[in-house]
């Protein structure tokens, strides 16, 4: 509406309602009144096409447009873990609907229907992880006006039964050094036990990063590589691996190479280590994390300070690593039966 007393010099103003909700004004630049119920007019009829407009290109928004603003997003702001996760996701997605199935079309029924197809071929974490992948990337959306509704908003995760962390028994992890004597992986299975380290840590682990005034490792972003809580942190080396380390006379570069320096992949260095687990006849479900576990795994054994395996360890969150501590339960049994 306009204001019905003349302001500012007898200039008329166009009273509304902002997109904040707030009530705003704007200068109509005549002092006739028919002049300015004219340009009101005119004001009211732009801000309808606008919002028709707006609501045209909500509704035209296709999963390929979305995959496209959402990966971008996620490859400036977080790590290439979670870039490859989004990824994954909108590949389901796409399967699912197809790349042109505009945003707005998609039904709370529609992700159910999703939901339940993807139960029928991967397990409930994995589903559960789309599902979180797919209500951010909506709520992105809506946050930036790119659509209304998010149809995922009500979506129920599902169950996940908890798995059991598998370990290395001490018999199992000398068959595995011995078997690794003058492998290619030799030095990044010593590592990987006496560290705890994630194996894609490792495969980016620079003889910079290790102090041996100190004797301390340092995990640290690169410019090709982020951690995956996105933290720096130090590791004191234990006395064996530096006895270890000090048998190597060549420290320059990425510690784990090919012969040509090219610095070991995170899959060659699991595949690798699955084909010895295999020479040393260990179940097969033994793979090169499990060798984390077993790091973690005895420190709690040993009564080592939750908080400070958390810290070795590099969790995020104190609950991840309280998930370990029902495998020593065994352990426990006998201070129980004291009483």
């Amino acid at each position: 509406m306009i204001s019905k007393e003349k302001l500012k010099g007898g200039v008329y103003y166009f009273y509304y309602v902002g997109a904040d909700g707030k009530r705003k004004k704007k200068s109509l630049s005549t002092t006739d009144y028919n002049e300015a119920q004219m340009r009101a007019s005119q004001l009211i009829n732009i801000k309808n096409r606008n919002s028709e407009t707006k609501t045209v290109e909500q509704n035209k928004l296709t999963l390929a447009q979305l995959r496209d603003i959402i990966l971008q997003h996620v490859k400036i702001n977080y790590s290439h873990g979670s870039y490859q996760l989004y990824n994954a996701t909108f590949k389901c997605l796409i399967a699912e609907f197809g790349d042109t199935k505009f945003i707005e079309s998609i039904t709370p029924n529609d992700i159910e229907t999703f939901k339940a197809n993807k139960l029928k071929s991967v397990k409930p974490p994995t589903v559960n992880c789309h599902l979180r992948k797919i209500k951010a990337s909506l709520n992105y959306a809506i946050k930036h006006d790119l659509i209304k509704n998010n149809p995922a908003k009500n979506t129920i995760f599902l169950r996940e039964p908890e798995t059991e962390r598998k370990v290395y028994s001490k018999e199992e992890l000398c068959k595995l050094v011995e078997m690794s004597k003058g492998s290619i992986i030799e030095s990044l299975v010593i590592f990987g036990i006496y560290t705890g380290c994630r194996l894609s840590e490792l495969c980016n682990l620079e003889w910079t990063d290790i102090d041996l005034k100190e004797n301390t490792i340092t995990i640290r972003n690169k410019s090709d590589f982020t951690t995956k809580t996105g933290k720096i942190r130090q590791i004191p080396i234990n006395y064996k691996l530096v006895a270890y380390i000090n048998t190597i006379d060549n420290k320059e570069g990425y510690i784990f190479t090919h012969q040509d320096k090219r610095k070991f992949t995170k899959d060659f260095g699991s595949r690798n280590f699955r084909r010895l687990v295999h020479l040393a006849g260990l179940p097969s479900y033994l793979n090169f994390h499990c060798l984390r576990h077993t790091f973690i795994t005895n420190l709690i054994k040993n009564q080592v300070s939750i908080y400070l395996v958390k810290s070795l360890a590099g969790h995020s969150q104190i609950n991840t690593t309280l998930a370990y501590t029902h495998l020593v339960t065994d352990d426990l049994r006998d201070a129980v039966n004291v009483l």
